[in-house]
């Protein structure tokens, strides 16, 4: 009955460790500080560039100059100087637009040159002003019916979204703090039940030493040390005959529980896999490599020391050339785990998604012979904030997924266009859909395609699409896939503004 117990006490106490290691409440609190502070920060440079408005009206009309004065840029200046704000500016109204007419600096970047006029710019009255680049905060003032000082402050790009971002991740911090409580009472719960169970079913076996108990009692008892072994998977199977009474009610409530661990390991498992997974590969490189070298000398040796010409040399020789091929697809898949661990941080550069399709085609040349490419490149397809080798590389890997999904010949059809978000306000974007014709993806591995390691394949990693998903994640895009009997397409969404 002890040794029982012990077993139950560490299968449920490294589960209770595993959730308190987990424990987001430092994070919590730093980023609630962070975000704090931005916020304040903002709040303050907005409350500054509505005071610095109001000034710049009130000092341009005691300065007695007019609008159309030369000295204007000079007044100009010296707001900016005084005010330490990053730009101050007149706007003129022309017809149904405020246009810019003055600024100092002269064409401050990323600031409009002309936006659309409307009702909520009161005559003499402080106004934000919603530039179209959400990193400027900017107020104006209305002097009159056709003049409107703006000044405010430019943010670096990205600014306003990462506070966004700051948030949103401070929300799935607070639910994930929430489930890792819950996910601890419950296995505390589980090990007070365990417990009775256990006691229970020690006392059974005290009572009742019959062959007909004494094997249910082995099956459990051969169960929890699987369980104990961090074998979740694992359900007792009585029969029919052995599953009655009070073994029979055991062997259910340890099903039972042995289920409720399993569902709280994979819950744990989901949201530490992603952090997990980089240092998996890094291990799995390390530990793959540091072999390989020496196995490949010796080998070498052993057949530089191989003599004769007789049957037995030539067996030898043949393992030995096996042995060699096989070391080297480990070192290849050994790189491929590296790069994964590895995949350096985007280096952002202006992106012709067009021309970067046209030379991942390229490559393929040789591999497109039963196979029919239809393109349809959007025109005047505005180019992306991206990098270079990181989205080359998404789009080569889907169209090569593609091609291999139709071993006698298909259709792969790439359509490029600009698509405009379905919120409110959301930012237009580029999106990449690349299709085929093979007999698409099984349902029941549908939702892991994305993970790494997974595959479908005889051969291969499984880390080709969990790099374009992390890829497009890093460049604030977004990958999908649909599928049926008649192929599958994925679509590449890429941000046009993107910090």
């Amino acid at each position: 009955m002890i040794p029982t117990l012990i077993i139950a006490y560490f299968i449920a106490a490294f589960l209770i460790k595993a959730t308190e290691t987990m424990d987001t409440t430092t994070v919590q609190e730093s980023m609630k500080n962070s975000l704090a502070i931005a916020r304040e920060y903002y709040d303050k440079l907005e409350h500054d560039s509505e005071e610095t408005a109001i000034k710049m009206v009130r000092d341009f009309e005691e300065s007695n100059l007019s609008l159309e004065e030369a000295e204007l840029g000079g007044f100009l200046e010296s707001i900016v100087a005084g005010n330490r704000v990053d730009f101050a500016a007149l706007y003129i109204l022309e017809d149904t637009l405020w246009v810019r007419v003055d600024s100092h600096p002269e064409r401050p970047p990323r600031v409009d040159a002309s936006f659309p006029a409307g009702l909520e710019y009161e005559l003499m009255e402080a106004n934000r002003i919603a530039f179209a680049d959400e990193d400027i905060i900017a107020s104006g003032m209305r002097r009159d019916d056709r003049s409107l000082f703006v000044t405010g402050f430019v943010l670096s790009p990205g600014r306003i979204d990462q506070m966004r971002q700051t948030g949103d991740d401070l929300s799935r911090y607070n639910m994930l703090g929430i489930f890792f409580r819950k996910t601890r009472n419950r296995l505390r719960t589980g090990i007070i039940v365990l417990a009775v169970i256990l006691v229970a079913s020690s006392f059974v076996a005290a009572r009742v030493v019959t062959r007909r108990t004494l094997r249910p009692l082995q099956q459990l008892a051969a169960a929890t040390q699987r369980v104990a072994d961090g074998d979740l998977t694992h359900r007792v199977d009585l029969g029919h005959k052995d599953a009655r009474g009070e073994i029979g009610m055991l062997a259910s409530s340890f099903n039972v529980m042995t289920g409720n661990l399993e569902q709280a390991q994979r819950n744990l498992a989901r949201t530490e896999r992603i952090a997990a997974w980089r240092e998996v590969a890094r291990r799995l490189a390390h530990e793959i490599k540091n072999p390989l070298t020496p196995i490949q000398v010796s080998i070498h040796r052993i057949k530089k020391r191989l003599k004769g010409d007789d049957e037995d040399t030539h067996v030898i020789e043949e393992c030995l050339d096996s042995i060699l091929k096989e070391v080297t697809n480990l070192r290849s898949i050994a790189e491929e785990f590296s790069t994964f661990a590895k995949l350096p941080e985007p280096r952002f550069a202006e992106l012709d998604v067009n021309e970067a399709i046209r030379s991942v085609l390229e490559l393929y040349t040789t591999s497109l012979e039963n196979i029919e490419v239809v393109t349809s490149y959007g025109e005047r397809l505005p180019a992306v904030r991206a990098d270079q080798d990181q989205i080359r590389s998404v789009f080569s890997n889907i169209i090569k997924n593609a091609i291999e999904a139709m071993p006698d010949g298909g259709v792969i059809v790439i359509i490029t266009s600009v698509e405009a978000g379905s919120e409110p306000g959301a930012s237009r974007y580029v999106r990449v859909e690349i299709s085929d014709s093979g007999g698409g993806i099984p349902k029941d591995v549908s939702d892991q395609i994305f993970n790494p390691y997974f595959t479908t394949k005889s051969e291969g990693t499984g880390l080709g699409l969990a790099l374009a998903y992390r890829i497009i994640q890093d460049h604030n895009g977004n990958i999908s896939f649909s599928t049926s009997a008649d192929g599958t397409t994925f679509a590449i969404d890429l941000p046009l503004h993107m910090g």
